[in-house]
């Protein structure tokens, strides 16, 4: 049997390549507004931690609605989902997710408020936020999920004439 808290940091942390998908924005976001002279990393750091949760928290979340829904069955080819395998419950899937993203929307009210103490308007990042956890829950959960492939919604492929990822 393995650890709970063993699977589920496993679970969150993703593929390999996650943790990059979260930090490269934040990066570049900060090194152009460092250019512009905004060097502010305290609040590049509060937003590269923003990011991964709310990476995390989708990952979670996925795992969970597609064990739901009965997308992850036995056949399924890919990494391996905590509820799937049985690792973890459903509830306690849902429970992480809640936690991650409950944990971003603070980072995100933190980062709203600094922003503003930076004599900007802190709406933007209020949008940025409950956007973000939003669609952490719709892009496989709820009545009209946007990242299942059984979902007219799901993501398209990539047209044939599309360059090549770099």
């Amino acid at each position: 049997r393995r650890s709970s808290l063993r699977v589920a940091l496993t679970r969150a942390r993703g593929p390999r390549n996650r943790p990059a998908a979260s930090f490269t924005p934040v990066l570049v976001g900060a090194a152009l507004a460092a250019r512009d002279g905004y060097r502010r990393p305290g609040l590049a750091f509060l937003f590269w931690l923003f990011a991964g949760c709310v990476q995390i928290g989708t990952n979670l979340h996925n795992d969970y609605a597609d064990f739901v829904r009965g997308a992850d069955t036995s056949e399924r080819v890919g990494q391996a989902r905590a509820a799937q395998k049985g690792w973890l419950t459903p509830a306690a899937v849902c429970g992480g997710t809640c936690t991650v993203l409950s944990v971003a929307a603070i980072i995100g009210g933190a980062l709203a408020a600094g922003v503003a103490g930076a004599a900007r308007p802190a709406t933007p990042m209020i949008v940025v936020t409950a956007t973000s956890i939003f669609n952490a829950f719709a892009y496989t959960g709820g009545p009209f999920p946007l990242g299942c492939a059984h979902s007219p919604r799901a993501d398209a492929p990539a047209p044939p004439h599309a360059p090549p990822p770099l």
